[in-house]
C-alpha cells in the first residue's frame, strides 16, 4: 500500500501553513516523481520542483476542458494562467481528453509535452443489474448543480418527454440536487414536473441508481473533458443521450446519441427515439455500450498507462516517447499529440492520435 499524508487543505484555498507542510514533507521524502492532479495540484508540484525539494521529475494531470477562462472561478483562472509560466518545470502534461489538450495548448501550454490518458472505469463497481421491464420508464441525469451541467435544458426536455410518455420518472442526483435548492425546485414546479422528478441529492449508491435506469442523459453545456457520467452509464449497460461536448463523442462511439448543447427539443427527440424502442433493442444498445467500455476504458487498461508513465518518469535517462500510431492506436493508447505547435481549440488536428476509433 501507499502512505497518505494530508495537508488538510480547503478545496481551492491554499494556505501558507499547508504549503510549508508540503515543502517539509517533500524535503523529508525527496520524491523521485512529483505528480500534480488538477490545477492547484500541478502548481504545488511545480513549486516543490522549483525549490529543489524533490529529486524527480514533475508530471501534471489536467482532467477538464477549458472553453473560457471567464467561466472559471477567479482563483482557478489565475492558477490556470500562471501554469503557463511554470510549464518548463514539468516533464509531461497528461490530459484525459483530446479536446482538453488542444484547448490548453491554445493558451500556451507546451504541446510537445502532451500525453493523452483517458479515464478508466471499475467494471466491478459499475455493472448492469437485472432488467426490470415493468413500471415507469426511468431517466437519469447525475451531476452537481452548476451552470456547466445545464439542468434547465434537461428539465425542459423532460417536460417535452412527458407529453409523449406520461409514465416516465426522472431521477436526479448530485451535490445541490435536493429539495433545499429553491432554484431547482421552482424550475421543476414551473414545468409541472413535480410528479415526475425525484431528487436524490448526494445518493449513497450512484452505481446502483445508474444501473436502474432505462436511459441516462448528459445535458452539459460546456466544460466537460472526459465525461465520467457517460462512461459510468455505459458500463452499467444503460443507453445514453448526451450533448456533443468535450470528448463525449469519442467515449460514446456509435453506442449512443449526440445532440447539440442547449437544445431541449433535440434532447427530448433523441431520448424519445430510444425510449420507444422495443425493450430488447434498448437493452442491446446498453450492452453495446458496456462492451465499448470493457474494450477501451476499463480501469486495469488505463492503470497500465499510468504505471508505464511512472516507470519512465522514474528513470533519469529514459525519454518519454510517443506511443504507436496507425493500427496500434485503434485500441486505448497513452498517445501524444505530435503537432509541434499549439493548435486552435476549435480546429481539428490531422496528427491527433485517437485511442479507440469512434465506430
Amino acid at each position: 500500500g501507499a502512505t497518505v499524508l494530508s495537508l488538510d487543505l480547503p478545496a481551492g484555498q491554499p494556505t501558507p501553513r499547508a504549503l510549508l507542510r508540503l515543502f517539509r514533507i517533500a524535503w523529508q521524502i525527496r520524491p523521485t516523481v512529483i505528480m500534480g492532479w488538477m490545477y492547484h495540484g500541478c502548481l504545488a508540484a511545480a513549486l516543490v520542483n522549483l525549490f529543489r525539494l524533490g529529486q524527480g521529475r514533475v508530471i501534471w494531470n489536467i482532467r477538464q476542458s477549458l472553453y473560457d477562462l471567464a467561466l472559471e472561478k477567479r482563483g482557478s483562472a489565475l492558477v490556470i494562467k500562471s501554469l503557463r509560466w511554470f510549464a518548463p518545470l514539468a516533464r509531461t502534461l497528461t490530459y484525459n481528453s483530446q479536446l482538453s489538450a488542444r484547448q490548453h495548448e491554445a493558451i500556451g501550454y507546451p504541446a510537445r509535452k502532451t500525453l493523452l490518458i483517458p479515464n478508466g472505469f471499475d467494471l466491478t463497481k459499475w455493472r448492469p443489474q437485472p432488467n426490470l421491464t415493468s413500471g415507469p420508464l426511468r431517466i437519469g441525469r447525475f451531476g452537481r448543480f452548476t451552470p456547466m451541467k445545464d439542468y434547465p435544458t434537461f428539465l425542459q426536455a423532460a417536460a417535452l418527454i412527458t407529453q409523449k410518455l406520461p409514465n416516465t420518472e426522472f431521477h436526479l442526483a448530485g451535490s445541490g440536487i435536493d429539495a433545499t435548492n429553491t432554484a431547482l425546485t421552482q424550475l421543476i414546479a414551473d414545468l409541472h414536473l413535480q410528479n415526475h422528478v425525484h431528487l436524490h441529492g448526494d445518493h449513497p449508491d450512484i452505481p446502483a441508481l445508474t444501473a436502474s435506469l432505462d436511459l441516462a442523459i448528459s445535458s452539459s453545456a460546456f466544460g466537460e473533458g472526459f465525461p465520467n457520467v457517460v462512461g459510468e452509464a455505459m458500463a452499467c449497460a444503460v443507453p445514453v443521450v448526451a450533448t456533443d461536448i468535450g470528448d463525449t463523442a469519442w467515449v460514446l462511439g456509435d453506442t449512443g446519441t449526440l445532440v447539440p448543447p442547449k437544445d431541449p427539443q433535440a434532447l427530448a427527440t433523441a431520448a424519445l427515439k430510444i425510449l420507444t424502442l422495443p425493450v430488447e433493442q434498448r437493452q442491446a444498445l446498453g450492452h453495446q455500450a458496456r462492451t465499448r467500455i470493457e474494450s477501451h476504458f476499463s480501469l486495469p487498461t488505463i492503470l497500465t498507462h499510468f504505471d508505464a508513465l511512472l516507470s519512465i518518469e522514474g528513470s533519469a535517462d529514459t525519454p518519454v516517447r510517443p506511443h504507436p500510431t496507425g493500427a496500434a492506436a485503434n485500441g486505448v493508447q497513452a498517445s501524444r499529440l505530435h503537432s509541434p505547435t499549439a493548435q486552435s481549440a476549435s480546429s481539428p488536428s490531422s496528427q491527433l492520435t485517437p485511442f479507440p476509433s469512434q465506430t
